[in-house]
């Protein structure tokens, strides 16, 4: 079934802003899914689309489903440098709460690793990617430093969905209105916004560019 965070996401692109994006890239993924939905709606070409997992399994069971993608272990921050992540362990059945930040007041059970860390300015020279249409960021809790490490390549980016929290449930988060206030101040509005869980919520950003036409 068709998340309608999805759906909405595909909508807004191609009947508000006329976007048919020609690159995606999923930082977070789980599974590996959302990035094949993504490049199955655009029509996107196998090689430009890139996927960023951090937990080592889940990487392994997405490169062996999606082996015709661009598949990275490594997590997303604002550093290029290793760093921990608290990966979840085979006893713990959402495997997607994995994050670099530790849950507050929870019996997650996870295992602390040490994985390679990369800003998205650099992983993106290394791999010759000079802009991006579109991204997913889904990072639990981690999205603004995912964000500041674009650099100067969020100038390059158009769109961006993330998914972001409304109260804290990871230690030294950041929230919906972190994101949003460092969004706006980069010249990003938001176009669609989701809420999909009480405390969640899915949103949509373009460039003020791509909405006024210029």
């Amino acid at each position: 079934m068709t998340r309608y965070d999805l759906w909405s996401m595909c909508s807004g692109l191609s009947e508000i802003v006329n976007l048919k994006p020609k690159n995606f890239l999923e930082i977070g993924s789980r599974d590996g899914n959302d990035t094949h939905f993504i490049k199955q709606n655009f029509n996107i070409e196998d090689s430009n689309c890139y996927i960023f997992e951090a937990h080592p399994k889940l990487y392994k069971e997405i490169q062996n489903r999606y082996s015709n993608y661009n598949v990275y272990n490594c997590a997303i921050s604002n550093k290029t440098e290793p760093i921990y992540f608290n990966a979840a362990t085979e006893l713990e059945d959402n495997p997607g709460m994995s994050s670099v930040l530790n849950l507050s007041n929870s019996d997650f059970k996870s295992e602390k690793i040490q994985v390679d860390g990369w800003r998205i300015d650099d992983i993106s020279k290394e791999l010759k990617i000079e802009n991006i249409d579109l991204t997913k960021i889904d990072v639990e809790g981690y999205s603004l430093e995912v964000l500041q490490g674009f650099g100067e390549m969020l100038k390059k980016t158009k769109c961006i969905q993330i998914e972001l929290e409304h109260k804290k449930v990871w230690e030294n988060q950041s929230s919906y209105d972190d994101v949003k206030s460092f969004l706006n101040e980069n010249g990003f509005t938001e176009l669609i916004y989701v809420r999909i869980a009480h405390d969640q919520s899915d949103s949509l950003w373009v460039q003020n560019k791509l909405i006024l036409g210029e």
